[in-house]
């Protein structure tokens, strides 16, 4: 579970790493089991697709906060000749000038860009609304707990970003996914930064974290009814009205209107980790199949290779909520997977416990829907 890798340092300070069978870790980079390995990227936690479906967005996850953390970066793979290309920081990346005309986007209070030599990152969103400019949101560990803020020209090729702006999360939290919402404002799954606690949590499926919201002029405030057991991933619907979140110890996928009512919908979904759209409106979940804890004790720190083990992709449909399998993987080249995204007629698989995403072959049924996806774009 991709929140999981984000507590990496807590679950082995927790002693964790004695819990739990070792499990293989693959160094070939060669196709296995209908899978093709795209190599290079450290730690590929998320993924989003820009407009065009002619690139995967990807953020490098490089540990948590503290002094050890750094450096990753935002990198680009695209589509159909599996070229890696490093975005930021690059030099050719846009300069940090804000968002040009008027006001920067984010919090005022922003000191500058981040330290490049510190940069990890875990969620990604595309704000990608209509009338708004295209930007990226990224939750940054490295040398801050804050959400990054980039302008992307998706006309270039590869995709070229501008550091626009920052919003630092409250004192004590930590931040695993990000989701935009119309108009500048964001919401993040979050939970304590005190290590030792979460990984209580986690060891325990305490509930330890929520959905938090950040609007420019209002500040933060917990979302009412999204509290959970390690809240993951997370989206929006269109009109900023509905949430859906992924709480990975909870084992559930739940529905949670963002105002009003905070009574909620689940589904049970083993594991949830990121979530992304269908080209129909449905939903992607990462899930991992394989006990967590032998994914931390042989994984957490690996330099090369990728972690094995068992992982599915499951298709959540938004009403009725329900769960299907859209399949289950087992073995070579990724066992683990963090995030999953259909592009084309093609399903890309990230992850946080290895030196590589992996794509292959959208199951019958689903490569029509994807085909007609407007990726970036909420349905």
């Amino acid at each position: 579970m991709r929140r999981l890798a984000a507590s990496f340092a807590l679950i082995a300070a927790a002693g964790v790493s004695a819990c739990g069978s070792p499990i293989e870790v693959y160094t070939g980079c060669t196709p296995a089991n209908g899978f093709t390995p795209i190599c290079g990227p450290h730690n590929p936690e998320d993924l989003v697709a820009v407009p065009s479906g002619e690139w995967i967005l990807f953020g490098e996850f490089r540990g948590l906060s503290g002094p050890g953390v750094g450096a990753g970066a935002i990198g680009a793979v695209h589509v159909v000749n599996r070229t890696i290309m490093r975005l930021y920081p690059s030099p050719a990346a846009g300069r940090p000038d804000g968002a040009g005309a008027g006001s920067p986007p984010g919090d005022p209070t922003c000191p500058g860009p981040p330290d490049p030599n510190r940069f990890s990152l875990h969620g990604l969103s595309l704000a990608a609304f209509a009338g708004e400019p295209l930007r990226l949101l990224a939750v940054n560990h490295g040398g801050r707990e804050a959400i990054e803020i980039f302008g992307v020209r998706a006309d270039a090729s590869p995709p070229q970003l501008t550091w626009q702006g920052c919003v630092p999360l409250p004192d004590g939290l930590e931040g695993n996914d990000v989701a935009a919402l119309p108009g500048g404002g964001l919401l993040v799954t979050a939970y304590s930064s005190n290590h030792a606690w979460t990984a209580v949590a986690v060891l325990l499926r305490l509930t330890n974290g929520a959905v938090h919201e950040w609007l420019p002029g209002a500040g933060w405030r917990e979302v009412p009814g999204t509290r959970a057991a390690l809240p993951n991933g997370i989206l929006v619907s269109a009109d900023g009205a509905t949430l859906y979140v992924a709480a990975s110890r909870g084992d559930e996928v739940f529905r949670v209107q963002r105002q009003g009512d905070p009574a909620r919908t689940s589904v049970p979904v083993a594991a949830p980790d990121n979530l992304t759209w269908t080209a129909d409106g449905d939903i992607l979940a990462a899930s991992l199949r394989t006990p967590l804890m032998s994914v931390m004790r042989t994984c957490r720190d690996l330099a090369t290779g990728a972690c094995g083990g068992t992982s599915a992709v499951v298709r959540v449909r938004p009403q009725p909520l329900a769960a299907t399998d859209l399949l289950v993987h087992t073995g070579a080249p990724l066992g683990a997977f963090t995030a999953a995204i259909a592009v084309g007629n093609e399903l890309f698989v990230g992850t946080a416990f290895g030196d590589r995403l992996a794509v292959t072959s959208l199951p019958t049924g689903d490569a029509d829907g994807a085909r007609r996806a407007r990726p970036g774009r909420v349905p």
